[in-house]
């Protein structure tokens, strides 16, 4: 009876390991990101932008899936964090009622980083 309750802990403690080994994937080195932000200009207020971040290895494929991206700006709301899915990853860059230049960055472990610029404008003539 021990022997079976010791191999059950054995596997359990192997699936959970696995799954916690899975959330930290990075990219194979080499790997190039690319970002972009469409569109490059938003109202100020109550606004968004849709952030991609695309990742290639380098042999010029997609990287895959479930790597997670890091997000920063300096200006509106974005998540932290988003995993890619055949090879890209897209977020919403939210305006929250503040002109400017918003300076946004996305990280991924093992690639670097890229950066792309969408500024919050007063005009209502976007």
């Amino acid at each position: 009876m021990k022997r079976i309750i010791i191999t059950i802990l054995i596997i359990v403690f192997s699936l959970l390991l696995s799954s916690c080994i899975q959330d930290y994937l990075i990219a194979p080195e080499g790997t190039t990101l690319t970002i972009t932000a469409k569109p490059a200009v938003i109202y100020y207020e109550n606004d968004y932008s849709i952030v991609t971040v695309t990742a290639f290895e380098p042999s010029g494929r997609p990287i895959r899936d479930g790597i997670i991206v890091y997000f920063y700006t300096d200006l509106g709301s974005i998540p932290e964090q988003a995993k890619t899915k055949n090879g890209k990853v897209s977020i919403k860059l939210y305006s929250t009622g503040k002109e400017g230049i918003a300076n946004v960055t996305a990280t991924m472990p093992g690639a670097g980083e890229a950066s792309v610029q969408v500024e919050f404008s007063t005009s209502s003539d976007l």
